[in-house]
C-alpha cells in the first residue's frame, strides 16, 4: 500500500469515528432534555401544603369548615368571626346558620391552646377545658345542653386548685370550696338546689351554721 492510499484510509476512519461520537452526544442531549421536561411537568403538578391551603381558602369565606367531622382547630379571632350566639344561647355558624357541632380546639394568635369545647345542637355539651398561657388547665367543667352539670374545678397557673363545686342543671349541688394559691381553704359551703344550707369556712375562718 502506497502512502497516498494509507492517508486516504486513515482520513476515512477519522471521519466515521467523529460522526458516531456526534450522534451519541445528540442522543444524550435529547434524552436529557426529555427527562428534564418530564421532571418539570411532574413538579408543576404538585401543590405545596401552603399553596393548596390558599387555594382552598379562596373558595370559601372561612379558613376552616365548621361542619367538618372530627376535632376542629381554629384560632380565637376566626372562631369569634365565624360564629354567633342566638337568643337561646346556642352557637351558630354565621355563614350557614347551622348549629355548631362536635369538638373545637381554640388557639390564641401565638398558637397557645386556649380551650377545648364540645358542642351539641349549638350548646356546650360534655366537657369544656380552658387553659392558662403556660398550658396548665385553668377551668375544667361539664355541660348538659348548655347548662353546667357535673364537677367544675379551677386551677392557678402553677396547677394549685382554687375552686371546686358540683353543678346540676346550672345550680350548685353539694359542697363548694375555694382555696387561695397557697392551698389554704378560704370558703366552704354546702348547697341544695342552688341555695346555701351550711357554712363551714367563711373568709378563711371556720364557722358553724
Amino acid at each position: 500500500m502506497n502512502f497516498a492510499s494509507f492517508f486516504l484510509l486513515l482520513g476515512f476512519l477519522c471521519y466515521m469515528i467523529s460522526s458516531c461520537s456526534q450522534e451519541r452526544q445528540e442522543e444524550e442531549t435529547l434524552g436529557g432534555g426529555e427527562r428534564n421536561s418530564s421532571v418539570h411537568s411532574s413538579s408543576s403538578g404538585i401543590l405545596t401544603p401552603g399553596l393548596q391551603g390558599r387555594l382552598q381558602e379562596s373558595e370559601s369565606n372561612y379558613s376552616v369548615d365548621l361542619s367538618s367531622s372530627g376535632v376542629i382547630s381554629v384560632d380565637e379571632a376566626t372562631f369569634s368571626e365565624m360564629t354567633d350566639v342566638n337568643e337561646n344561647g346556642q352557637c351558630v355558624d354565621k355563614q350557614t346558620g347551622d348549629f355548631i357541632e362536635g369538638q373545637f380546639r381554640v388557639f390564641s394568635q401565638d398558637g397557645s391552646l386556649l380551650s377545648v369545647t364540645s358542642f351539641r345542637n349549638g350548646f356546650y355539651h360534655g366537657k369544656r377545658e380552658d387553659y392558662h398561657e403556660n398550658g396548665v388547665s385553668s377551668v375544667s367543667s361539664s355541660y348538659l345542653y348548655g347548662k353546667k352539670d357535673g364537677k367544675e374545678e379551677w386551677h392557678a397557673e402553677d396547677g394549685i386548685k382554687t375552686y371546686e363545686a358540683t353543678f346540676k342543671q346550672d345550680l350548685i349541688e353539694g359542697w363548694e370550696t375555694t382555696w387561695n394559691e397557697d392551698g389554704v381553704v378560704i370558703s366552704q359551703h354546702r348547697f341544695e338546689g342552688g341555695l346555701v344550707v351550711e357554712r363551714l369556712v367563711v373568709n378563711g375562718i371556720s364557722v358553724s351554721q
